[in-house]
């Protein structure tokens, strides 16, 4: 029973066990009724490097386990069969996660091999559900592009859809050790290989805390955002496509969409974080290349209307000079996970062109403000008329403010002859 815990420690835990702090609280959480020595002689072979020594041979020869054994006995002078127990777990516990690791490793050689013939989808599937709980394996999954390749032109010819958007989110499983650092390596290599996956997606894992729940097949919440990880992914990625020039791997990689998480999000995001210097340089044309993303008809095509709608409306606001609050809310019972306030330099011409678009999203708020732009003449051509009819609009969409400014020059705008639909 102590063995079996012991493995679903490290199985569980295995991103964090190597901080001896973490490991140690762990032990503590996973044994809390356990015999103090039995957690210590655990705790001791740890700092004595066992991990280390079962890596180099899982089962370990008899000469390396008489020297653990021996020095348990010096350090807590235990009886021999104790010491042996304690030995044993290490053995029977890490050395079983390291030859399962190992078989991982092969089977994924063994399928990218296959040159021709039927691929076992069902193999290939499992191998995606359980890599995410081996390093060493992860670093490898580059090696099945190939093969995902040719099971996405089957399950498109077929099925009209392809196989490997779902695969890809088994990376993201709540039982992933993965670090931050190893996924990127792995999608760098992705992306070498041209791999058409959704580059941005660990991204916003990230910045919302959710994880892929496998055996349910939708995000959950899992832990706590990481903002600064989570930008600093979507930065690279968004670089490093621009800098290749690879418009068409950048497009393919905004397609993909979820209810969760929107791609005029991310351009908006990053455009505060360059025009604010918030998690990277500040860098005022960044900012502006990121928001000029979001008129792209073929990136709003992929973004929940509402999304679009405020993403737009948002920059126009703050192109007109104003102190803006950015919110992004990833789920309405989880809150925001992305707050920033940010004041530009006015540019009325851009000010017009993101309200505009925002108003073919349908912004009440845009319609008012470009009425007001009409009014005044500012940034645009003066034109009484076409700002009364925007008035109009904004107040038959509910807008209050444009309702009252109706009533306040009904007698004007019935003077000079203006056209209104009241």
């Amino acid at each position: 029973m102590f063995e079996k815990k012991f493995y679903e420690l490290i199985r569980n835990h295995y991103d964090i066990i190597k901080d001896e702090r973490k490991f140690k609280s762990l032990l503590y959480d996973y044994f809390p009724q356990e015999k103090k020595w039995e957690r210590n002689a655990l705790l001791f072979l740890y700092n004595q490097k066992i991990m280390k020594e079962i890596e180099k041979n899982p089962e370990m020869t008899l000469t390396t386990q008489l020297h653990f054994k021996n020095e348990l006995k010096s350090e807590y002078g235990i009886t021999e069969r104790n010491a042996k127990r304690a030995v044993d777990i290490w053995i029977n516990s890490y050395g079983k996660w390291i030859e399962e690791q190992n078989e991982l490793v092969e089977r994924i050689i063994k399928l990218s091999e296959l040159n021709e013939g039927v691929i076992d989808v069902e193999e290939l599937e499992n191998i995606f559900e359980n890599v995410v709980i081996y390093p060493k394996a992860f670093k490898k999954v580059y090696l099945l592009c190939s093969v995902l390749k040719s099971v996405d032109d089957y399950y498109e010819k077929t099925f009209g859809y392809k196989n490997s958007e779902h695969l890809m989110l088994y990376l993201y499983s709540k039982k992933s050790n993965i670090l931050y650092e190893e996924y990127l390596e792995v999608f760098i290599k992705f992306l070498n290989m041209k791999w058409e996956c959704d580059y941005s997606l660990y991204g916003f894992f990230l910045l919302s805390g959710y994880r892929f729940n496998v055996k349910k097949l939708r995000c959950e919440h899992y832990g706590q955002p990481n903002i600064e990880q989570g930008m600093k992914w979507l930065r690279y990625f968004y670089e490093i496509l621009n800098k290749r020039k690879n418009k068409a791997l950048f497009q393919l990689s905004l397609k993909y969409k979820s209810s969760a998480f929107n791609k005029a999000e991310i351009m908006m995001m990053l455009g505060v974080c360059y025009a604010t210097g918030n998690y990277f340089i500040k860098d005022e044309k960044k900012a502006a290349d990121c928001w000029n993303n979001m008129l792209n008809k073929y990136m709003c095509q992929f973004t929940d209307k509402g999304n679009a709608t405020y993403c737009l409306e948002i920059v126009g606001k703050a192109y007109l000079g104003e102190k803006i609050s950015v919110n992004i809310c990833m789920d309405p019972d989880y809150g925001e996970i992305f707050n920033m306030t940010m004041k530009i330099r006015k540019n009325m011409k851009r000010a017009y062109k993101f309200l505009a678009e925002s108003v073919e999203y349908g912004s009440e708020e845009a319609i008012y403000i470009l009425a007001q732009m009409y009014e005044r003449g500012t940034g645009i051509t003066k034109d009484m008329n076409h700002a009364v009819e925007l008035y109009q609009q904004a107040a038959d969409e509910g807008w209050e403010e444009a309702k009252e400014w109706l009533k306040e020059h009904s007698a004007e705008i019935e003077k000079e002859g203006v056209s209104s639909n009241d």
